[in-house]
């Protein structure tokens, strides 16, 4: 509400879509570095940045990425959520509201159907990030 119904609402809503999974899973990997890493880089007296690049980061990757993922996931339904209850524009979802609206079934489900295959397309492409970031590990 206090952004209007435009652009400016939309980002704003995809935005706090996508920057809670990924904080939330960062803060999450930050805590699950193993002690023991800290301690070696106590002991090998690493600087404090060092120690950040070379200890925390590697170690809280794999939870960034999932972070990652999940702002990918919802920021894709919260972009089909912005269509549908911002109704500026003229996107996908607000194309099928439309069509919804006159029974237009055609269009409804050629709309379910760009939905469906731009959601496997964008699961795809992180998952091929993924396993070239972490190999054959990532699952």
């Amino acid at each position: 509400m206090w952004f209007g119904l435009g652009d400016l609402a939309k980002v704003v809503f995809l935005s706090l879509a996508a920057l809670v999974p990924v904080v939330m899973h960062t803060s999450d990997g930050i805590r699950a570095v193993p002690p023991r890493f800290l301690e070696v880089a106590r002991a090998t007296a690493t600087a404090g940045c060092e120690t950040l690049a070379y200890v925390v980061l590697p170690a809280t990757l794999p939870s960034i990425f999932t972070g990652v993922y999940l702002a990918l996931i919802y920021s894709w339904l919260a972009t089909l959520g912005a269509e549908y209850l911002l109704v500026a524009g003229s996107g996908i979802g607000n194309s099928s509201s439309i069509a919804a609206s006159r029974f237009r079934m055609d269009l409804v489900l050629f709309g379910v159907i760009v939905v469906g295959i731009t959601g496997w397309a964008l699961n795809a492409l992180a998952r091929a990030v993924q396993r070239r970031w972490f190999g054959q590990r990532a699952q």
